[in-house]
């Protein structure tokens, strides 16, 4: 994320990605760097770093004590995915209705 080399080889992106997969675990309770560092084993100062990142696009916060949420942008993410599977479904299953009758 800071460094050229981590960008281009994508490290940087998947770490980001890792650290926003595990916060959405925790979107009431937050959760400190720490744990997220240990869970994925990493250091604290790369999940801040990570954290850096998402805080710029608005994806996570850092609230009070230091704990870490992700924000409503990725719960809006999460229920556009859900209507766009709900969506497929019902496609698939007016296809099947179609082809019985």
């Amino acid at each position: 994320m800071s460094s050229g080399k981590e960008d281009k080889s994508g490290n940087g992106t998947l770490l980001v990605l890792k650290v926003m997969e595990l916060l959405s675990s925790f979107p009431a309770t937050g959760a400190r760097n720490i744990d997220i560092a240990t869970s994925l084993g990493i250091s604290p100062v790369a999940v801040t770093r990570a954290v850096k990142v998402l805080e710029k696009a608005n994806w996570a916060r850092v609230g009070e004590f230091g704990l870490i949420y992700p924000t409503v942008n990725f719960a809006r993410m999460t229920f556009r995915l859900s209507a766009d599977l709900a969506a497929a479904k019902q496609r698939l299953e007016d296809l099947k209705q179609n082809m019985m009758s």
